[in-house]
């Protein structure tokens, strides 16, 4: 005599977290895009690219003429300036600040391990 058996799985759908998951989703989505409102009023077309978002936050490696030119222009630029990742220190108040920043190659160090960077 031969038996058969099989596996058959058996699942239950929790709707809750379906409706729960969707209107966090909406909320998020509606909170993003209000950032993005009034894009078209910058005068200029924009991206999001690296270069352009640490010129517009006044990146000390970004700067140089003009405060605001267009994406090629800002490559032209800056694209042959050497940068480097690294530890930056800055000393105010007789105090020793140290950051990790992208800056000059001659300006930056290793970081070290066990240190806490502001």
């Amino acid at each position: 005599m031969m038996v058969q058996t099989t596996n058959i799985s058996v699942f239950r759908s929790e709707y809750r977290f379906l409706v729960a998951s969707t209107v966090l989703r909406t909320i998020f989505i509606f909170l993003i895009t209000t950032t993005l409102f009034g894009w078209w009023e910058l005068g200029r077309s924009v991206t999001l690219n690296p270069l352009e978002t640490a010129k517009a936050f006044d990146a000390p490696l970004l700067r140089g003429p003009g405060s605001n030119p267009p994406l090629p222009a800002l490559m032209r630029i800056v694209g042959s300036r050497n940068a480097k990742f690294g530890e930056v220190e800055t000393y105010a108040d007789e105090h020793v600040r140290r950051q990790l920043k992208v800056a000059d190659p001659v300006e930056v160090a290793r970081p070290q391990d066990g240190i806490m960077y502001e």
